[in-house]
């Protein structure tokens, strides 16, 4: 069984809200992911700015969250972005990304923890980390002197300057150690395997002798001896996997080249026979003995198993004993692996552990060890003086599975692991055709079988087989086949008795049965039932089969009699024999009377359906004649297809006669008589005239008359009745019909209704008079009538200007009591109704009038302001100035409230539509002036109570009424405008590097002017102030001049103005500091006023002083300058100067003759100096004004001089290593760079790096110095120092 396939069929599949067809779900997936992933390098950019203190604020200026914090604003950005993306993430329902409600809500605070920490100062060792990574890729940089940007790190590292470093080692004594890595060997093959077993040299000397001791396992001791020869033979072999076992070993890296000294080296000695294996003796090429490790080697057989049977048979049955073993051969204590599956479901790994109880072995106790503690342990602490015998291979059997087996399927066993005692393992992969790994068998179900019958009837019929059924109580019968099967037969009489044998194959099984025939009624009983390979149980199996005997027919037939014309039918008594129920067929022919064997017609095959043996059926046809009815078949529950009766046998023949027949002709048409109209009731005879008939009628007060008529000779006769005066229903009868026989009929309608209506209806209208209705809709006028049911009405529509104008009209079902709907005016009169087939009377009340309301309207009342256009609908106002109130007065006519639809065309183009409401007579229109221009007023309808809006579009549509529309013209004349023009600047006033005060931040960086004290009386040099003027000219200005040093204000006024002014004026009255100048009011020629302005009506000057420039001290931390003056630096300080006045400054200076302008926008001017040399400060100037410019060349105190790092190295180079016995030493060498005297600071190490002794050479003239030394360890330079700087090493 596929557990994983029906696990993948039940799996529930997700469906993501984009379909795969616009967008495979791996493209989705993969589309998101990277879409989280970039938000998150977007924050790890962020954060990089915002731990850098230069770049920080561009956080807030570049950010569309303002707050002033950036910490803040980074926070906030994140929060909204991660938390936006991991909500919206579900909606999208990606498989394997469509996360729970909760777990989002866990991610989002995860997210939010990170961002919080990102931004404090928690994350100051991830952030370095970061800022690490950052700089490797995208190094820091300052600019420097000359304006060129130079790397931050090549000052900040200083290591150029100290150089070289000597490191001195003692050399070890020899040492020499067999199998190094305390690996584990074993041989597969003793006879053909060689073990090339690494013997590992530590030696500054050649090899001359090795000497191997063996010592097999029963303690007989030989020695293997290599000379020198053969040792530089195994020397020269490739030793590079050796070298990395040996990195490894230790914890290191290999690396491709050897250590000079040639300390360690390695050979390989092959090993062919099992047994213990140490060194005994090494010598060097000085005969001196090489100190021996003590590791001594085992070499066993290694381990192996294989499985057997003890049965030979690969089939089972459930319940049999199965037994599964393996043999292993190998040292003890043994360990094997094997697993074990039934029907491809794995049930466990299991393993066997094997213990040699007859010898004592060390082995047992290094049980559980790692394998390489375990091989050091073998190797020291065996005790080889003892008997060897315990690690000789022995062979063992180990049950792997035994007991009954209890579910069926496949059995597998395989052997996957071997373990000896050293800890040697050999792993096998099984394979179906290794027999000694891989053991399969197959345990088949017991099966139960039982007998049964196909179709639940336990009988067999003649000439017939019975079908019976085995069923067998088992999942999957077919995988069991064939199936042999026993049953025993014993006759209805007892005498016989047989044991029937059947086998079936795979493809006779259907649905778990097994089906088969039997052709003899008596016993069957299952015996015994096997499959293939196993013995089955059998239930409780016995079927006992009958057999059913054929049916047949007895008929006797008596006539029916009549005793006024004779034989009308026959009466048959069928008797059966055989197991009901029965079904009898039979036919009925109709003969020619003349010649019976002529045949008229037939009719179909009828069955008669008996439920016990006897059964009587009547026939008697309905019309007279000659008749032949024959039984021609006979079933019954068993037999369903027999032979059909005797032919003629079951035939009867006669001639049946028929009684008389009359009824009522009922017609529909008189059910309902009106009063006072006749009535005619038709009866009709089928037989033999003349007829007498005697019928009665009952008027509807019960008063009953008989009424005899004799000798009719046809076969129909009316009966009238005249002059229906009484109303109500009249009842007539048939009493008696005779035929020629004098013999009574049979009645198919004797009795009919008449029903006279009361009296004749009348009709009139329920109001009369006059009407008015709503043109277009309907009224109802109530009718009174004594009308029981529906009418034909028929009525005339008079024209009331026009009488001669009349319409007919006919309305064929009308209700009465609903009343007349009419819609149109005019005068209706009642000319005539029906009432079904009764015509009704007209009362005097027969006419009414209808007519229209009066519709809505409305027209302009005209004042002093209005001027009345071309026609009553055309209209022009006065016009005024904006911001003046007006109003439009409407004369309104109709049924309050009322509803004025109009339209406002604004001066923009703007159409504005409205629709007020008023109860009053009088309306007024606000006449709109927020803005100058022309304005058009159209009233486009007028609505009243009566007539909705509604009602008069439908009746526009139908052309029945129609509104013209009114308009009305006003010109308002815009207020006059005046402001600043800031953004028409010449190019020598626009200063695009303007620094704005924070007291103007309001404004925008065109609206502030800047310039010199000493420019204020300079009118070319001064940037005017532009002023822009609408309406109609001449204007009159008001100005407010505000001084914020005196916080004071005064005001200018200005008048005969034209549209555009330049005004110079306004610097005279000005000192330092910052000056507002606002518009206040302004008036043009049509005396309209404008006061109404904002504070984007207003400029602000700033009157600056010169700027100025002073030096300040910022020396670097890692090169120092030692001089008194603080105008001396060093190569890789920063040269600082501070700046005051208007940002951005621009500074001319000159570096070794080279000439330079920079240009700063603070008020700090800062160069590294990543050379030495002198810089003089030349000129400043800021942006006040273009000519603000201050020479300083007579300024010294403003020069600075920079001086080179000094330098230290050692001779020997980067990095040297001296080999020393213990007792020599080593003269160290350092060169110096730079201006005498010199300091020179140098440092020991140990061979692992710490533990710094340091040493200080002070006052050195020369440039080199040295020193001897004896110890062993690492020297190399650390701080060196001159007249003027000093370089050093901040690892120590």
């Amino acid at each position: 069984m596929d557990f994983g396939s029906q696990r993948r069929r039940h799996r529930s599949i997700q469906r993501a809200l984009v379909p795969e067809y616009i967008l495979d779900v791996g493209s989705q997936r993969l589309f998101m992911i990277s879409l989280f992933g970039l938000i998150q390098a977007w924050k790890v950019y962020d954060i990089m700015i915002l731990k850098n203190e230069n770049l920080r604020e561009l956080l807030s200026n570049d950010s569309w969250i303002s707050f002033s914090i950036p910490e803040l604003n980074f926070v906030v950005k994140y929060l909204i972005l991660d938390g936006l993306f991991l909500w919206c993430l579900p909606v999208l329902k990606i498989p394997l990304l469509n996360f729970s409600i909760l777990t989002t809500l866990i991610q989002i605070t995860l997210m939010a923890a990170i961002t919080i920490i990102l931004s404090s100062d928690m994350s100051m060792p991830l952030t370095g980390l970061l800022m690490s990574f950052w700089n490797l890729f995208f190094p820091k940089k300052e600019l420097a002197i000359l304006e060129d940007y130079i790397p931050t790190a090549e000052f900040e590292d200083q290591s150029p300057h100290l150089k070289g470093r000597t490191t001195i080692k003692y050399l070890p004594d020899s040492s020499a150690k067999l199998n190094p890595f305390y690996e584990l060997h074993c041989m597969t093959n003793i006879y053909t395997d060689k073990i090339q077993m690494p013997i590992r040299f530590n030696s500054t000397s050649n090899l001359e002798f090795v000497q191997l001791e063996y010592r097999s396992f029963s303690n007989e001791i030989s020695y293997l001896n290599y000379t020198k020869k053969d040792l530089r033979r195994m020397l020269n072999r490739d030793s590079t996997e050796l070298f990395k076992k040996e990195y490894a070993f230790n914890g290191n890296l290999y690396h491709s080249y050897r250590d000079d000294s040639n300390v360690i080296s390695f050979i390989q000695v092959p090993l062919t026979q099992p047994g213990l294996y140490s060194l005994h003796q090494v010598y060097d090429s000085k005969l001196k003995r090489v100190r021996i490790a003590k590791n001594d080697v085992f070499i066993v057989s290694c381990p192996s198993a294989q499985l057997y049977n003890t049965k030979p048979d690969l089939h089972y049955c459930v319940g049999e004993n199965q037994e599964v073993s393996a043999k292993i051969f190998g040292v003890p204590p043994l360990k094997v692996v094997y697993h074990a599956e039934i029907g491809n479901k794995l049930l466990n790994t299991n393993s066997v552990d094997i213990i040699d109880e007859d010898v004592e072995t060390p082995l047992t106790k290094l049980q559980g060890l790692e394998l390489s503690e375990q091989a050091l342990k073998i190797s020291t602490s065996i005790d080889k003086r003892k008997s060897l015998e315990w690690a000789r291979t022995k062979s063992f059997t180990a049950p792997l599975a035994r007991g009954k087996i209890d579910e069926s399927g496949s059995y597998i066993y395989t052997l996957h692991q071997v373990i000896d005692g050293f800890g040697n393992r050999v792993n096998y992969v099984p394979e179906v055709a290794n027999n000694n790994l891989f053991y399969q068998f197959e345990a088949h179900p017991i099966i139960k079988g039982d007998l049964e019958e196909k179709d639940k009837k336990l009988v067999i019929l003649q000439g017939s087989p019975k079908d019976l059924l085995v069923s067998l109580d088992i999942s999957n019968a077919k995988k069991e086949a064939p199936y042999t099967v026993e049953i025993e037969f014993t006759s209805e009489d007892k005498k016989t008795k047989d044991i029937i044998t059947k086998v079936f194959e795979a493809s006779q099984v259907t649905r778990n049965k097994l089906p088969f025939q039997v052709n003899s009624p008596g016993t069957y009983t299952l015996k015994s039932i096997k499959s293939k390979h196993c013995q089955g149980e059998v239930g409780p199996s016995i079927l006992t089969v009958t057999e059913a005997f054929a049916p047949s027919l007895n008929i006797s037939s008596n006539p029916i009699l009549d005793a006024c014309i004779g034989t009308t039918g026959y009466k048959f008594d069928l008797q059966f024999l055989g197991t009901p129920p029965f079904e009898v067929d039979y036919k009925v022919y109709r003969l020619d009377s003349q010649n019976p064997n002529r045949v008229l017609t037939t009719k179909d095959v009828s069955t008669i359906i008996a439920n016990s043996n006897n059964e009587v059926f009547n026939y008697e046809p309905n019309t007279e004649g000659t008749y032949a009815i024959e039984f021609i078949g006979i079933r019954d529950k068993h037999y369903k297809k027999l032979p059909r009766l005797e032919k003629g046998k079951h035939r009867y023949t006669t001639y049946l006669k028929q009684r008389t027949r009359a009824g009522f002709v009922q017609d529909k048409k008189l059910q309902d008589v009106c009063n006072g109209d006749s009535a005619s009731v038709l009866i009709k005879f089928d037989g033999k005239p003349p007829y007498k008939v005697n019928y009665e009628i009952s008027d509807p007060l019960n008063q009953s008359q008989n009424f005899t008529v004799d000798s009719i000779m046809g076969n129909e006769y009316t009966i009238e009745m005249k002059d229906l005066l009484q109303g109500g229903t009249y009842n007539i009868k048939l009493l008696d019909v005779k035929d020629e026989s004098n013999c009574d009929v049979v009645f198919q309608k004797s009795h009919v209704r008449v029903n006279v209506r009361e009296h004749k209806p009348h009709l009139q209208f329920g109001n009369g008079g006059k009407f008015e209705i709503v043109e277009g809709q309907t009224l109802n006028i109530p009718l009174k009538s004594d009308a029981e049911r529906s009418i034909a009405l028929y009525y005339t529509i008079t024209d009331p200007n026009d009488p001669s104008l009349v319409k007919h009209k006919r309305i064929s079902n009308l209700n009465p009591n609903k009343g007349l709907s009419v819609k149109s005016r005019g005068i209706y009169r009642l000319v005539g109704f029906n009432e079904s087939v009764c015509p009704g009377i007209i009362s005097s009340d027969s006419e009414v009038e209808i007519s229209y309301k009066k519709k809505p309207s409305l027209k302009v009342l005209p004042s002093k302001d209005t001027i009345v256009g071309d026609n009553t609908n055309s209209w022009k106002l006065t016009p005024f100035c904006q911001g003046k109130k007006g109003y439009l007065d409407l004369l309104l006519e109709g049924e309050a409230p009322f509803f004025i639809e109009y339209t406002i065309k604004h001066p923009g183009g703007f159409l504005e539509s409205k629709l007020d409401t008023t109860s009053r007579k009088k309306f007024s229109i606000s006449l709109r002036s927020d803005i100058g221009g022309d304005y058009l007023y159209t009233i486009l309808g007028i609505y009243d109570s009566v007539y909705f809006k509604s009602a008069i579009k439908e009746l526009e549509k139908q052309s029945a009424y129609k509104f013209d529309p009114i308009s009305i013209e006003h010109h308002v004349y815009p207020l006059p405008d005046a402001r600043f023009i800031t953004d028409r600047d010449t190019p020598e006033h626009h200063n695009p590097h303007l620094q704005v005060d924070k007291r103007f931040a309001s404004f925008s960086r065109s609206s502030i002017y800047q310039t010199c004290l000493s420019n204020l009386n300079k009118r070319s040099l001064l940037r005017p102030l532009s002023i822009s003027l609408s309406g109609q000219a001449p204007f009159q200005l008001k100005l407010k001049l505000f001084h914020e040093k005196s916080n004071s204000e005064e005001f200018v006024y200005l008048s005969d103005l034209p549209h555009e002014v330049e005004y110079y004026d306004i610097y005279s009255s000005l000192d330092i500091g910052n000056h507002v100048v606002s518009i206040v009011e302004v008036t043009d020629s049509g005396r309209c006023k404008q006061s109404d302005f904002t504070e984007h009506e207003m400029v602000a000057i700033h009157v600056n002083d010169i700027p100025k420039i002073e030096q300040i001290s910022t020396f670097s931390k890692d090169s120092e300058s030692l001089g008194d003056d603080e105008r001396n630096y060093c190569v890789g300080d920063q040269v600082a100067y501070s700046l005051s006045g208007v940002p951005p400054f621009k500074i001319s200076y000159e570096f070794d003759g080279i000439s330079q302008v920079a240009e700063v926008n603070k008020k700090t001017f800062k160069r590294r100096a990543y050379r030495p040399g002198k810089l003089t400060i030349a000129s400043i100037s800021d942006s006040s004004s273009k000519d603000c410019l201050v020479q300083l060349q007579d300024r010294t105190d403003l020069e600075a001089v920079i001086y080179d790092i000094p330098s230290v190295e050692m001779t020997t180079g980067d990095s040297y290593l001296e080999g020393i016995h213990e007792g020599d030493k080593v003269e160290l060498i350092f060169k110096l760079t730079g201006s005498p005297p010199f300091t020179l600071k140098y440092v020991r190490t140990d061979l692992r790096g710490k533990h710094a002794n340091k040493e200080v050479l002070e006052n050195i003239m020369d440039h080199e110095v040295r020193v001897w030394a004896n110890m062993e360890g690492n020297y190399e330079p650390i701080e060196i120092q001159d007249a003027h700087c000093k370089a050093e090493k901040k690892v120590y």
